[in-house]
């Protein structure tokens, strides 16, 4: 109304919000500087209400990224961010972000691989990261078998290379599959070193409990 240019489409027809040249990106928002505390941002995508209760978990806001696959499909959906309400509880702001992929197979688009709860929990494989400290941690589940893999530029990349940390059924595996050592340590020092052929070395005293 005061005559200032709010929104701007160029020739290209790239669309600029608070940015006349919008030079960077098909849709540029360009707004005032906001900080994590003040829980707003120069894009904000935010849901109606959805059927009766206005205070219902699961429904927020997402943006989906995808493109073409084929000749006749153009308008694929690969992946999704989105922002959502964690509870039932009417006034509770409390919310979850998630990260989702779309695989090859199956009726469905897209499914949820990780969630950061309203703690700062992460899971991968569950929506619901239940952790034994009670703390704050990285919860993986999988069907079978769930790893945490650590690879470098000196181990290689592959499924043989690196070490990998390994829930499989009931049991639990440490395996550096590379022709190093395999350390454990307290106060900054190695107190068990098993080396590349089998040979442990302990430092310290093992002590028996009292019977």
């Amino acid at each position: 109304s005061d005559g200032t240019e709010v929104v701007t489409v160029d020739r290209s027809g790239n669309v600029g919000i608070g940015e006349t040249s919008p030079s960077r990106g098909n849709l540029v928002v360009k707004g005032d500087f906001q900080t994590i505390a003040s829980g707003n941002g120069q894009l904000a995508v935010i849901s109606k209400v959805s059927g009766s209760n206005p205070a219902a978990k699961d429904i927020g806001g997402q943006m989906v990224f995808g493109g073409p696959i084929s000749a006749s499909d153009s308008k694929r959906t690969f992946g999704l961010v989105g922002g959502y309400k964690e509870n039932n509880t009417s006034g509770d702001r409390a919310g979850y972000l998630t990260f989702g992929t779309r695989q090859n197979a199956g009726s469905r688009d897209i499914f949820e691989r990780m969630r950061i709860d309203s703690i700062g929990n992460v899971a991968i494989g569950t929506t619901n990261p239940a952790l034994q400290s009670g703390g704050t941690g990285l919860h993986i589940n999988a069907t079978t078998s769930s790893e945490l893999k650590f690879t470098n530029n000196s181990t290689g990349a592959t499924a043989s290379d690196g070490t990998a940390f390994v829930s499989n059924g009931n049991n639990f595996t440490i395996n550096n599959r590379e022709a190093g050592t395999l350390s454990l340590g307290t106060n900054n020092q190695v107190r068990l070193s098993i080396n590349s052929s089998g040979t442990a070395t302990f430092t310290g005293l093992i002590a028996a409990p009292a019977a």
